[in-house]
């Protein structure tokens, strides 16, 4: 289930209203000092049109912020910048093919899966396996209903954006395709094959991990994290324990300016040993739930 976790990273944002929630409450946390005051919120990037998640807390939250901080701004969303860094990192050499990287059979499994989602040979011959994932992962959740469109960073682009409010990131889109490119060829491929064998496992995946942070059940999502990472400790700290670390600096830095931030970065950023929440405290820095 790692696949959901690197598919997450690459998302194109299209804006879309939500309605607001008044009986489900996706996990909310608090740091605070004197003069600031910073709510963590962990996202889900990708959910079904309709789904209820956007409480009147967090409407709230969203028009009283001097900025929100997502995991990349929305300029670094856009195609205009990660096309190219796809172009770069994420396909194989003139001439080169995708066949020459993974097992016959392996191959096999994704040519009929890409083609049965209307992408022809010439378009992921040369896709990278790391590549041929992600993408196929991300159509699939098109495929299954669940959209960017209607992910939790497109909300709070939307409304931020008609509020005239500053929208930053913690990261930048080349910092997280190189994480995934960095990948030796051996993960890319263990990520894919696993890809391919969970396929049909990954609408109810989606479904539980839904109905799980709409109602803030921490507990739950852990589990499910944890399982997914089990068998690949370098890609928890790849792309989960690092950033963390880094993230610490981040809010940090968000302490020493005056005022009211929201930040938003993918939910199991935020659960198990060594999230986010975790660090923060390790560095005598409070943080409380407060939803």
């Amino acid at each position: 289930m790692f696949k959901i976790v690197l598919s997450f990273l690459l998302f194109s944002i299209i804006s879309i209203p939500q309605a607001l929630a008044e009986t489900k409450s996706p996990a909310l946390w608090k740091v605070s000092d004197e003069d600031t005051n910073i709510h963590i919120l962990g996202s889900i990037h990708v959910l079904k049109p309709g789904t209820v998640w956007l409480t009147s807390e967090i409407q709230n939250l969203i028009s009283t912020s001097d900025a929100i901080y997502l995991e990349m701004s929305a300029e670094q969303q856009s195609p205009e910048i990660i096309q190219p860094l796809m172009m770069q990192h994420g396909f194989l050499a003139e001439g080169d093919h995708i066949k020459n990287h993974i097992s016959e059979s392996l191959y096999t499994s994704l040519s009929a899966e890409l083609t049965a989602i209307g992408m022809p040979e010439e378009a992921f011959a040369r896709f990278r396996p790391w590549t041929a994932g992600v993408i196929y992962s991300t159509v699939k959740f098109i495929k299954l209903g669940f959209t960017p469109a209607a992910g939790v960073e497109a909300t709070l682009v939307s409304l931020a954006q008609a509020q005239g409010i500053e929208i930053d990131g913690l990261e930048t889109a080349e910092f997280q395709i190189s994480l995934l490119s960095s990948m030796s060829t051996e993960t890319q491929i263990a990520m894919l094959s696993q890809t391919l064998d969970d396929k049909d496992k990954l609408a109810k995946l989606m479904e539980d991990m839904t109905l799980f942070w709409t109602t803030g059940d921490i507990a739950s999502l852990e589990k499910t994290f944890n399982s997914s990472f089990e068998n690949y400790p370098y890609l928890r700290e790849t792309l989960l324990t690092s950033r963390n670390q880094n993230w610490v600096g981040d809010i940090q830095n968000i302490l020493d300016k005056p005022g009211n931030y929201l930040v938003t970065v993918g939910t199991a950023h935020l659960i198990g040993e060594q999230s986010l929440i975790e660090l923060l405290g390790d560095a005598d820095i409070t943080v409380t739930r407060v939803q």
